[in-house]
């Protein structure tokens, strides 16, 4: 092991219970200037949270989720594994020492127990990015319910489809096709419509309620609706595209 520690588990859910180098129960995740400890001298605020870290729920329930060497980052509802370790420095965040928001200030990182769903936030925008175990939705619609994909975490659809967000591409699962793998190169479409746009992680792709396509809390636009815009949107994949249409079953 890379830094070999001591420890304690529960064996049936692998929850860290005790480690020579205290577990920390962490409150919210972001940058300060010194640690912060609670009454009982535990770490309670930081910005990094590592495996066998607890961030505890905003709500008082004493609910919490952690990082686990087996699962990734652990939910009350499943889990998402490709998170094993997250920071927040210099106006970034990262993920496992790769930059997933950049240059934004005032990130908090926060867990929800009430949604289940880990949630980052500054002091202008809410919601700016989330994560969570599991999640299902009927479509991926311009219901802002279920309309935007957030990196690293896997969203369902009822018609067994799943879609993925990751490292500047959309990964979805062909059901045509014996379920097979496919993925939209989301890096090399950008450049075909902002020349300055130079591979800038891409956290969040939503279905806006005028049924543009947008990237990153809108800061840019994958599609534009430039006619009358419908009711309601949704997206969907077929084959090896991706596609939207209309209510009015117009493909856009």
């Amino acid at each position: 092991m890379e830094n070999p520690d001591l420890m304690i588990f529960n064996t049936i859910t692998w929850e860290p219970l005790w480690e020579l180098n205290p577990v920390r129960y962490l409150h919210s995740l972001k940058e300060v200037k010194e640690i912060r400890k609670d009454e009982y001298k535990r770490i309670s605020e930081d910005n990094y949270f590592t495996p066998f870290d607890r961030l505890i729920s905003i709500d008082g329930s004493g609910e919490f989720i952690y990082l686990s060497n087996r699962n990734g980052l652990e939910f009350k509802y499943g889990s998402s594994p490709l998170i094993r370790s997250i920071a927040i420095e210099n106006n970034n965040l990262y993920i496992d020492n790769k930059i997933v928001i950049n240059n934004n200030k005032n990130l908090e990182l926060i867990y929800d127990s009430t949604f289940d769903k880990l949630v980052a936030n500054n002091n202008i925008h809410e919601n700016i990015w989330e994560a969570y175990g599991e999640k299902k939705c009927k479509l991926i619609s311009n219901d802002i319910n279920c309309n935007t994909l957030f990196s690293y975490s896997k969203l369902n659809t009822l018609n067994s489809q799943w879609f993925i967000l990751f490292d500047n591409n959309l990964y979805y699962n062909n059901i045509n096709l014996n379920n097979a793998q496919e993925v939209f190169d989301i890096n090399n479409y950008m450049k075909t419509i902002y020349k300055l746009f130079n591979n800038e992680p891409v956290y969040s792709l939503s279905l806006n309620e005028n049924g543009d396509i947008a990237l990153n809390d809108n800061k840019y636009i994958l599609h534009k609706e430039y006619f009358t815009s419908d009711d309601d949107y949704y997206l969907y994949a077929q084959r090896d595209n991706a596609i939207l249409r209309s209510s009015t079953g117009e493909y856009k």
